[in-house]
């Protein structure tokens, strides 16, 4: 990429497992503003709104927003909590499309916005009820955002199959048949997304 692409001013909002991959691939492309909740520099917490509008307050304009935060919690049906279904919603469900009602106002002409989503919406697993339905409620909110705004700018989300960082730190119990990707594969899908011109995909990064 020439010198105009390596300005690009970039926020990445989540600093774990994906995050650190999607940090080392667009740190080829563009300025990173990395913010996470244990950052000293940016702090932010997705779940609270305010929190996301303390972010760009201090952040100003930028050329991409790419979300990799948010958690959701695996539990079977039938005993999952008021508590795990709330807590996931918060965060990786309304703490992503928050990310994106307060973070457009604050993107330069021709920006975009990555957010995160996961291959448990796209395969029939036991336990995984709560991010499933979350997955596939942000899939459609891009889509639909996408369709709406695609004047303003570009909106996309990764869904990544199971990080092999992760299945080696939690082991894979109850998820051995669930395919694993590489980091440096779905880091680059978020690069993809930001030098694409697509807007309103589902960009699958699919394991083995």
């Amino acid at each position: 990429m020439g010198d105009c692409a390596k300005r690009m001013k970039i926020v990445v909002v989540g600093s774990g497992d994906i995050g650190g991959y999607v940090i080392d691939e667009l740190k080829k492309i563009g300025d990173l503003v990395i913010a996470s909740r244990s950052s000293k520099e940016f702090p932010v917490d997705i779940s609270e709104k305010k929190s996301i509008e303390g972010l760009f307050k201090r952040v100003g304009l930028c050329d991409h927003i790419v979300c990799t935060a948010g958690k959701t919690a695996i539990a079977p049906f039938k005993e999952a909590t008021d508590e795990q279904f709330q807590n996931s919603i918060a965060s990786k469900m309304m703490g992503q499309m928050n990310l994106v009602r307060v973070g457009m106002r604050h993107l330069n002409k021709g920006g975009s916005i990555t957010l995160t989503t996961g291959g448990f919406s796209h395969f029939l697993f036991p336990n995984v009820i709560i991010p499933a339905f979350v997955n596939a409620a942000l899939e459609r909110f891009v889509v639909n955002v996408a369709f709406e705004m695609k004047n303003h700018f570009r909106i996309n989300a990764v869904s990544p199959d199971l990080l092999k960082d992760s299945a080696d730190r939690y082991g894979t119990k109850g998820f051995e048949a669930f395919p694993i990707v590489m980091g440096e594969q779905v880091g680059k899908a978020y690069r993809n997304a930001i030098e694409s011109k697509v807007t309103g995909s589902v960009i699958r990064v699919e394991g083995r």
